[in-house]
């Protein structure tokens, strides 16, 4: 159905094999399908009190800088799947959304060379997206979410998005349950908002379970990160994700537990829900974060939080097209290291209410 797209690992595969979604060329013995999809938004607040933005790579957005933001949601991207033969595939996926620098430079988020070795073991080498939560493989494909932006809530305790290295996954059954464990070694680097990092001696491990309508995620990955000026900091993250769809309605719940022996304990979940009427998908979304900051940060206060309440709708109007209309009421109470807001103010407050309105048009080509 169009209105119920499917989120596998590639991110993409819910159109990939469609003929108004990709192109496909000949390659010897294989074959090249080239993908793209991208979003174009904007989003709007009367707070003047700090910039909201997606993410922590995100450097302005909406709010002191603008009331009318359109580089928080905009991206656009492609990507190139190529079946190589006797077992050997690549992917290479490079997305164009703000970073870091405030522009929109591409960046490549997906690069590997996997081999098949066995009908239910592949071995990949090259850039892989961590899935620490459950929609973390299609997070920039807008079309494949239920809602404009996974919540902010859920990404902050972990900059580090992707690994160079290796990881091995295995496919098997138990009884009615696909299980794809996954296995991951390697390191990351990159450049957030308020400076660059780099993250070594990572290491990840998960098992995706499919069942039915139903698809749940666990894992466990530990690296050691450094930021300028700052010693390196051990950073252990478990998590654990729950989902599923049904042509009627849709729910999922992502939870993680961080523990950074810098910044401290961070406790972060959302729940979504939304039902379907044909092309029309109405759904409400609740997050929440909560820090209990080190000693070591040297901070004036020992804790802080965000939640977010949102509502919104989902409209299918076209093949491969989607508009959704999304309203948000975050309460912020951490000025330390803020969630969502970047650019604060010295009229901020702990405890400040921001109301938000996100407007985009999702689509894959």
């Amino acid at each position: 159905m169009k209105n119920r797209p499917k989120i596998t690992a590639l991110a993409l595969a819910c159109w990939a094999g469609t003929a108004s979604c990709a192109h496909a060329l000949s390659l010897g013995d294989g074959a090249v399908q080239i993908s793209g999809f991208g979003t174009l938004g904007v989003v709007h607040t009367g707070y003047k009190d700090a910039d909201f933005v997606a993410n922590s790579f995100e450097v302005s957005g909406a709010g002191h800088t603008r009331s009318v933001a359109a580089n928080v949601d905009s991206k656009l991207g492609a990507q190139l799947d190529a079946d190589l033969g006797r077992g050997f595939a690549a992917v290479v996926q490079v997305v164009s959304r703000q970073n870091a620098h405030g522009n929109f430079k591409p960046a490549i988020e997906w690069a590997n060379l996997s081999y098949e070795a066995a009908s239910n073991l592949t071995l990949r080498v090259g850039r892989t997206v961590l899935p620490t939560y459950m929609r973390a493989d299609s997070q920039y494909v807008g079309y494949t979410l239920p809602f404009v932006r996974i919540p902010g809530e859920i990404g902050y305790a972990n900059p580090v998005t992707n690994s160079d290295g290796l990881d091995v996954s295995y496919r098997v059954q138990s009884g009615g349950v696909k299980h794809n464990l996954q296995v991951m070694a390697g390191r990351s680097h990159g450049r957030i908002a308020i400076s660059t990092f780099e993250a070594s001696k990572l290491l990840a491990a998960f098992d995706t379970m499919e069942w039915g309508e139903n698809s749940a995620r666990v894992g466990y990955s530990t690296s050691t990160y450094r930021l300028p000026g700052l010693p390196k900091s051990d950073l252990n993250i478990f998590s654990l994700g729950l989902m599923r769809e049904t042509d009627r309605y849709f729910v999922s719940l992502d939870t993680q537990h961080a523990d950074d022996a810098i910044q401290g304990k961070i406790n972060s979940w959302y729940a979504n829900a939304g039902l379907r009427f044909g092309e029309i998908s109405p759904y409400v979304t609740y997050a929440r974060t909560r820090i209990r900051f080190s000693p070591d940060l040297g901070a004036d206060v020992n804790s802080g939080s965000q939640t977010t309440v949102g509502m919104g709708v989902r409209w299918n109007f076209a093949a491969n097209m989607a508009f959704k209309l999304q309203f948000d009421q975050i309460r912020n109470r951490n000025l330390v290291s803020p969630t969502s807001f970047t650019r604060i103010q010295p009229t901020a407050t702990s405890g400040d209410q921001i109301n938000l309105v996100s407007m985009v048009v999702d689509f894959i080509f």
